[in-house]
């Protein structure tokens, strides 16, 4: 797909950006000293409960907020406030249904609807602006959700708390321009057990974008992750961002920004070349979400959320079509019966790996292509089927659609 638009390959943005972009923050010490600034009428904030870090780890926790907006707001400005230890606390919101609840150790199954604000942190690397008088809205209706990484080098164990405090303008008239995230992904690569693989996408821009910054994101596997722009009558691509790989890209990675008065301008017709390259020491093939490919960039003016990814040639190592799950319902000899329900202990899912039987708690999804998400682990049912979320039914694979943000069997409609 080469058209710019919102597509269901928007979930690895939401389940990568874990600590990108943020516009500010500051560190203290124990969370029986928390006393983050107080919030203005122009400011909203939302906090984290109280959590420990355990000596020698590293952990991120997530937190649903019960702060519901009941009107649009135009974020200027994302400010942080960390105990000892904190590298960043960020902001998404989710426009899917959420209960609000106890802060916890973040999963990825909750954080693949969820679209990345801002966040604050006390990392030089970290730092990052919007032009002036631009704003990135957050849309009525969204919740409010924060994601904490805290990294204990100490041999005691740190008791602590985050907050995060969003701005906004007192004449909205000041905001000429909002700014939006433009992703291009990657979703579909699969990486055989030991091997290394390079895989391109490719965009083609079908409008004029101003873009002002750009950043890589990937998992420990990864070795690089590179942008390059091969503008409409070049033909030599012009690099805009290189960087090695591993957990770099995955938890700090570089940001790349153009000055306010000169953005990067794209133009319809100019085409945009991620490139991503892993080595697979794991012993199970490798995927999406388990592994990422993902450029972010933040452009003007917005045109919402876009998304886009096109392969056009995968190197290395390739996984033999042999060990894939089959099309449809493969795995059973045949259709279930009157009586019988629609996913069966023998159902192996679809090439997409949705529809696999699986346990609730057994992990029967895991390493499971891109349907990673047990059902059951969720619905409280005795047994499900695998799945993944979707905004639309050609994600699903065959013999399988989109419905309520998730892909579902055929046989089960």
């Amino acid at each position: 797909m080469n058209v710019l638009a919102p597509t269901a390959r928007v979930r690895a943005l939401r389940a990568a950006l874990l600590l990108l972009l943020p516009l500010g923050g500051c560190t203290g010490g124990d969370a029986a000293g928390f006393d983050p600034p107080v919030p203005n009428e122009l400011q909203i904030q939302v906090q984290t409960d109280p959590f420990d870090v355990a000596p020698g780890t590293e952990v991120f926790m997530c937190t649903v907020t019960d702060t519901v907006l009941d009107a649009p707001f135009d974020v200027v400005n994302v400010n942080g406030y960390q105990l000892t230890g904190g590298h960043h606390v960020a902001l998404f919101y989710s426009m899917v249904p959420l209960e609000p609840g106890p802060t916890h150790p973040c999963t990825d199954a909750e954080m693949v609807n969820w679209r990345f604000v801002g966040g604050g942190a006390e990392g030089a690397e970290m730092n990052f602006h919007l032009p002036a008088n631009t704003a990135l809205e957050i849309p009525a209706g969204a919740r409010l959700v924060l994601q904490s990484h805290y990294v204990n080098s100490d041999r005691r164990k740190h008791h602590v708390q985050d907050a995060l405090t969003i701005t906004t303008v007192a004449d909205p008239a000041t905001i000429t321009a909002h700014a939006d995230a433009f992703v291009i992904t990657d979703s579909d690569f699969l990486i055989p057990p030991g091997g290394e693989q390079t895989r391109i996408v490719e965009c083609t821009v079908d409008a004029e974008t101003a873009v002002v910054n750009l950043l890589g994101h990937a998992h420990e596997w990864s070795t690089r992750v590179s942008v390059s722009l091969l503008a409409v009558g070049e033909t030599t691509p012009t690099p805009l961002y290189d960087e090695v790989g591993g957990t770099r890209l995955q938890f700090a990675p570089p940001v790349v920004y153009w000055p306010d008065d000169a953005p990067l301008l794209l133009e319809p017709g100019d085409q945009i070349q991620l490139t991503c390259s892993w080595n697979n020491t794991t012993g199970e093939i490798l995927g999406f979400p388990k592994e990422m490919c993902v450029a972010l960039m933040y452009y003007l003016p917005s045109r919402g959320f876009l998304e886009c990814g096109t392969p056009i040639a995968t190197m290395g190592d390739v996984v033999d079509g042999s060990t894939l799950p089959g099309e449809g319902q493969h795995g059973c000899a045949a259709p279930p019966g009157p009586t019988e329900d629609c996913i069966r202990s023998c159902d192996e899912g679809n090439s997409e790996g949705v529809g696999r039987y699986c346990l609730p708690g057994a992990g029967d999804c895991d390493g499971n292509l891109s349907a990673v998400f047990c059902t059951a682990d969720f619905t409280g049912d005795t047994a499900g089927f695998c799945t993944r979320p979707c905004e639309s039914d050609l994600i699903c694979g065959p013999e399988a659609y989109c419905t309520m943000g998730g892909c579902v069997p055929i046989l089960c409609s």
